[in-house]
């Protein structure tokens, strides 16, 4: 079976993360299980000579397909795109297609129509579950109605988190060819065992938000940090270090921190490059994601990996990751009350904590691997392909229910 992979290709700043539709790891991965591979992209650069797939990208490929304005843009970015994987096809075609985000998966669905090939549509992110629980738009306009469209199209439609299924399904697509496909970590660079940064107070809280916005729910962990007088909190994420003063998020932060006298416990990084992030990690008591929504959080199964229980908000993919009472504690999201006293429940467990801390470590790195992850997208693209309705092959392909460790 070959596999078509549309999306980006090498597209993350040097020590950085990876943008969500880089398809670069999952291709690694897929070949390595011995799938035959091909990336289309729209923006990166070229694979490894030694890889194990091939990457065919777009002529003109710096004009990606981010950042746009109006639906002119949109229509007018995915007509070219179209076309070129259309072309591309026509003469050489795979068995099956999978598009990395929704606007890659307009232009894949208009091409794999004309050529009658399977297309399988990944949804990391829910535009419409993004306004409606973030508070936020993300896109341009047209970007809800287009995941609609292309959810209803699609041989089969891969989302991150249980949620999104229940999303979809309510806006009525259906339920059948829905399954959730949740992110991957390097499990082997984030370890619990390596060196950890040193720390200044007897406990210590983190939390990582690429961007500081109000949705990640930051400002209530400074507000819990007034009933948990033992500990600090570190905060990675944000610009660069340097740009701290001048950002809103890191501004309003440490303004309510110092209107609560907490502002010697509240520690910004700003952004770390990604090979520091698991020292910062590991020098942890507690993660804590207070986030009120979001579609997967990776740095939930990142501190998990490196064997830290987790605070997380009962909502998105942290219903998923996050066991209750078993690797971590769910609480209400926006409940700063709540939130300390789960915080400080955890912090006062002692072995409680260690053994949290290990459940996570093992759920990690056996459901959150690459190597699981490719095998779950190889399944589902196979039943794209035979076009059956899952049963049995199909729980590979479906997250464990929530509750189950492994």
């Amino acid at each position: 079976m070959r596999v078509g992979l549309v999306g980006t290709h090498g597209t993350g700043p040097a020590g950085g993360p990876r943008e969500p539709d880089d398809v670069e790891p999952l291709a690694s991965a897929l070949s390595g299980r011995g799938v035959d591979v091909v990336v289309y992209a729209c923006r990166g650069g070229d694979a490894d000579p030694e890889a194990g797939y091939r990457v065919i990208a777009m002529p003109g490929a710096a004009a990606a397909p981010t950042g746009l304005g109006s639906e002119a843009d949109v229509a007018s970015v995915m007509g070219d795109y179209a076309r070129f994987l259309s072309d591309a096809w026509g003469e050489d075609p795979p068995d099956v297609v999978s598009a990395a985000s929704w606007i890659h998966g307009v232009a894949a669905q208009l091409a794999a129509d004309r050529h009658q090939i399977p297309a399988v549509q990944c949804l990391p992110e829910l535009g419409h579950a993004l306004q409606q629980r973030q508070g936020r738009r993300v896109g341009p306009p047209p970007r809800p109605r287009f995941e609609r469209l292309i959810a209803r199209s699609a041989a089969r439609v891969l989302v991150s988190c249980t949620e999104d299924v229940s999303e979809l399904v309510a806006l009525g697509c259906a339920r059948r060819r829905l399954s959730v496909l949740p992110q991957a970590i390097d499990v082997g660079q984030f370890a619990a065992v390596g060196p950890a940064v040193e720390r200044t107070a007897e406990q210590r809280i983190v939390a990582v938000a690429r961007e500081l916005l109000p949705h990640k729910g930051l400002e209530d962990v400074v507000r819990a940090l007034t009933r948990l007088p033992a500990a600090e909190l570190v905060v990675v994420g944000g610009p660069d270090r340097h740009r701290l003063d001048w950002d809103p998020g890191a501004c309003r932060l440490r303004s309510l921190a110092l209107e609560l006298n907490v502002s010697d416990r509240v520690h910004l990084t700003g952004r770390v490059a990604r090979e520091d992030l698991p020292s910062i990690l590991r020098s942890a008591d507690v993660f804590v994601a207070p986030s009120w929504y979001e579609s997967f959080g990776l740095p939930v199964v990142e501190a998990m990996s490196c064997g830290l229980p987790v605070v997380a908000s009962a909502s998105g993919g942290m219903l998923d990751t996050v066991v209750h009472e078993v690797t971590g504690v769910l609480v209400p999201a926006r409940d700063p009350t709540r939130l300390a006293k789960a915080l400080d429940e955890v912090l006062r467990a002692g072995p409680l904590r260690s053994g949290m801390g290990l459940a996570g470590r093992v759920r990690a790195r056996s459901r959150y691997c690459w190597d699981r992850v490719a095998a779950e997208a190889a399944t589902a693209y196979e039943m794209a392909v035979e076009g059956v309705r899952p049963r049995d092959a199909g729980r590979a392909a479906a997250v464990p229910a929530r509750g189950d460790v492994a």
